[in-house]
């Protein structure tokens, strides 16, 4: 939650924790290994329940965790943005 903020604010949060896991390597029992991460990202409107907001998010992450779902956020399109 991110209150008071606009989704290209929050978007702009994302990308950088995003960029900043990406690009970190970790090493456990030996080998080296990167993590990524996916944000479900929702703007709460003003006639939404609480859970209208989290259904969008949650619908926002389920799509970007499908294989070869990498958006570039200047690319997506505002029907992308649930």
């Amino acid at each position: 939650m991110l209150p008071n903020m606009d989704i290209q604010g929050a978007r702009n949060i994302a990308e950088k924790i995003r960029k900043a896991t990406a690009e970190q390597r970790f090493h456990m029992a030996g080998q080296e290994f990167s993590v990524t991460m996916t944000f479900g990202l929702s703007q709460h409107k003003e006639n939404d329940s609480i859970d209208d907001s989290l259904n969008r998010a949650d619908e926002a992450l389920y799509q970007g965790r499908k294989p070869d779902a990498i958006w570039p956020w200047d690319d997506w399109p505002e029907c992308r943005l649930f």
